[in-house]
């Protein structure tokens, strides 16, 4: 008898590496058959298995743009629950961003069997809206077209005929991520940390997230929660200048905080897209990603919180530490020069 068959998208990601082995340690791959779709499947078992040890996994080559084969593939295996964390951060052209959030979204959920009964979506605070202590019922405000088109993979997730669950993490970091890499980048080489507003951000260690998906899928496939929208988030939401006085600690270097012009980011966001553009690589600076830069983007955990789950680094000093690590990593494999003292 064929075990039980879960779909995870964006297996092959940051968010999703990490998640893989969370669930070799909860032992998802001996409960069930996991299928995991990619573009390109051998590169991506190279980058797994620095991950997991696990190997009981199904890695194909399936677009979730291509819909006819999507629902062709999902009525074969007939999986009970898809996990979706597949998504774009950052692209070329606007319409890039909805097509592969919210197009992509809504193929995978128009193409689930009647067997798939749990839909679990990693959506993203940028669906919501900035503020301070913004809660899940809130009326969402998105300022950039990536929060729009989460929005708008949100909405189609709640179409689902079964159940299902919408996570909203926070700002992520950890091993692997790049997007706060070039700003560690500034504060190591020049001393610096660049300041554009005296907003604050929430922030989540990657490896919190893996466990958090763990954490809600169980509690959606035990039926204790549905139809909910949770952010997942630690406790501490520093601003730029904390964040770059704790790099600068971690770093072991005096680190002068400077007060840059919008102007002067709206030119280099500008320069940066035409480059992208260029060089045909997206770029995650854009002058919609300086927009959300000013902004006091700080999710209240209360619901996560009473929902059971709380991040293992969730104050400061434990944040610090979940930073300390990434550190360590992107020195360890060449992103940034060693400086941290050996104890």
């Amino acid at each position: 008898m064929s075990k039980p068959r879960i779909v995870l998208t964006g297996g092959t990601g940051f968010v999703g590496k990490n998640l893989m082995e969370k669930m070799e340690e909860a032992g998802f791959f001996k409960k069930y058959e996991i299928y995991i779709p990619s573009r390109n499947p051998q590169k991506a078992m190279e980058s797994i298995k620095k991950y997991t040890s696990a190997n009981n996994f199904t890695l194909l080559k399936l677009s979730l743009l291509d819909k006819d084969s999507l629902k062709e593939f999902l009525r074969k295996i007939k999986p009970f629950m898809i996990i979706h964390l597949a998504g774009i951060t950052k692209a070329l052209k606007v319409k890039d961003f909805y097509l592969g959030n919210h197009t992509a979204t809504k193929n995978l959920v128009e193409s689930a069997p009647e067997e798939t009964q749990f839909f679990l979506y990693l959506s993203s605070q940028a669906a919501s809206r900035p503020g301070i202590n913004v809660k899940e019922d809130e009326p969402e405000s998105p300022v950039s077209h990536y929060g729009k088109s989460k929005l708008l993979a949100e909405k189609e997730v709640e179409k689902f005929r079964g159940n299902w669950l919408i996570l909203r993490p926070v700002s992520i970091f950890g091993e692997g991520d790049r997007d706060f890499l070039r700003a560690i980048k500034i504060v190591q080489s020049l001393r610096i940390n660049p300041i554009i507003a005296d907003n604050r951000v929430s922030l989540i260690y990657v490896k919190d997230v893996a466990s958090a998906i763990i954490h809600f899928s169980h509690k959606l496939m035990e039926g204790e929660l549905s139809g909910e929208k949770v952010f997942l988030t630690s406790g501490y939401a520093p601003t730029t200048k904390e964040l770059g006085d704790l790099w600068g600690d971690i770093l072991n270097l005096k680190v002068i905080s400077v007060k840059i012009p919008s102007l002067l980011l709206y030119a280099a966001a500008l320069l940066s897209t035409i480059s992208a553009r260029i060089k045909r690589k997206p770029d995650v600076l854009s002058i919609y990603k300086v927009k959300e830069m000013r902004e006091n983007w700080v999710a209240s955990p209360e619901k996560m919180l009473s929902l059971g789950f709380k991040p293992h680094h969730f104050e400061k000093e434990s944040v610090k530490e979940a930073w300390n690590k990434t550190i360590k990593w992107y020195m360890e494999n060449g992103f940034l020069k060693r400086t941290i003292k050996k104890k």
